[in-house]
């Protein structure tokens, strides 16, 4: 958050000093980042493109997120997809899932997602398309990204912020 900070700062407030003082015995939280669609206005906000620091992030295209078991065991697997809803062609618009699922027990189950969502076709086949493929479908708006926080939080601060001349201290405040 820190460097995201700092990096923003440093693109929107010009000639400002910007400062990040980091403690530098409080070691960094070691995770994975799962980012939604929305960080795509934020890297166009700073001008950074993905191939800017995909690799040194060892980050990943995503177009959902799979819950597992999230209710309970056993429960199975839905998908949060990104994108927009496309009801072209169904009944009754979003209802059409519910009526699949419970009105008629002999069409088969499906999820929730693949009933309204276009891009759960992509998803579904492990598929990712830079162009515009499906109805509503925008790769600028519909893909994110998994990523090792740590290390875009290092590629952050030594090639973005520091260079733009975010001045960086390391002190216990």
């Amino acid at each position: 958050a820190g460097w995201m900070t700092a990096a923003t700062l440093i693109q929107r407030l010009h000639n400002r000093e910007v400062i990040l003082i980091e403690d530098p015995n409080t070691p960094t939280v070691g995770v994975g980042e799962s980012t939604l669609g929305f960080i795509n206005d934020w890297l166009r906000l700073l001008r950074i493109k993905d191939t800017d620091f995909m690799k040194a992030c060892d980050a990943t295209y995503k177009m959902s997120i799979s819950f597992t078991d999230f209710y309970k065991k056993g429960a199975g697997t839905f998908h949060y997809p990104f994108g927009l809803i496309d009801t072209t062609g169904n009944t009754y618009f979003k209802n059409d899932w519910y009526l699949k699922k419970f009105m008629y027990p002999e069409t088969p189950l499906s999820n929730y997602a693949d009933c309204v969502y276009p891009i759960m076709s992509l998803v579904n086949a492990n598929r990712i398309s830079h162009e515009d493929v499906l109805p509503g479908y925008m790769f600028s708006r519909d893909v994110a990204y998994h990523f090792d926080a740590v290390k875009f939080a290092i590629w952050l601060r030594d090639s973005y912020a520091k260079p733009r001349g975010v001045k960086h201290i390391q002190a216990l405040v």
